[in-house]
């Protein structure tokens, strides 16, 4: 889930220019993520970290993402912008986690 995830993710911020439309998919694409993360259900306590930093950095990306685009449909710029800073804050914390649950991944094979 998460890969396909991530993998949608890279597909609507390479595929297109940052515009709302962009930010709409951005926003429906993580919701989807962080409801099928509720819905898995974890013995292992590292998979349950992994599993709660995901929710929380997928949840985070569709509330700003969303936010932007009701600022910008409400002309908001100065909130568009805040919520625009906050998402490539958010945004930025992407490889690592990727980068931490491969890892994981790699070593349990």
């Amino acid at each position: 889930m998460v890969n396909q995830t991530e993998s949608d993710l890279s597909t609507i911020t390479q595929a297109t220019t940052p515009d709302i439309d962009a930010l709409k998919q951005i926003a429906e694409t993580t919701r989807w993520a962080v409801t099928q993360l509720n819905t898995v259900e974890l013995r292992n306590s590292e998979l349950k970290t992994f599993q709660e930093e995901f929710r929380n950095f997928y949840n985070d990306i569709s509330i700003d993402a969303q936010m932007i685009v009701t600022a910008h449909e409400k002309q908001n710029m100065p909130q568009a912008d805040q919520a625009y800073q906050r998402l490539e804050n958010t945004f930025s914390k992407q490889e690592q986690l990727v980068n931490g649950i491969n890892r994981f991944c790699s070593q349990e094979s």
